[in-house]
This record gives C-alpha cells, structure tokens and sequence, in this order.
C-alpha cells in the first residue's frame, strides 16, 4: 500500500514539475532551508485527487458497463 502511495506521490509530482519547468522535486526532509514559494506539495496534493477522480470515474463507467452487460444477459435467457 505504502508503494502505491508513493508510486503515485512521484507520478504527481513529475507532473507538476514538467507544468512548472522544474529541474528538481525533493523531498522536505532532505532539505535544512527552502523558500516556501518553492514549496509545491499542495499542486502534488491536487495532482493527486485529480489523478484519483478520473481512475474513480474509469472504475465506475467500467463497473456500469459490466452491469449493463449482466443485464442484457439476463433479459435474452429464459426463466
């Protein structure tokens, strides 16, 4: 689960990093001092949600299709 979470958190963040034109993303804790403006967790954050809404969107049109199919099934065999 723990790679999947930061499969995802690098996958954002290289994102966000080619939109801003960034040579670098490093994590805050291997830093002593960073300037705040370059601080860009909360564009990873919403990169991230982003991602997460159209994989929900992708499940739940796929999940829908399958239920229509079931039905049809359904409706051409005898009871």
């Amino acid at each position: 689960m723990l790679q999947l979470i930061n499969t995802q958190i690098i996958a954002s963040a290289e994102n966000i990093a080619k939109e801003k034109k960034l040579s670098l993303v490093m994590n805050k804790e291997a830093l002593f001092f960073y300037a705040p403006t370059m601080d860009i967790t909360n564009d990873v954050i919403v990169e991230m949600d982003r991602q997460f809404d159209a994989k929900k969107a992708e499940a739940e049109k796929a999940q829908a299709a399958k239920e229509t199919s079931t039905e049809d099934k359904d409706k051409g065999s005898p009871k």
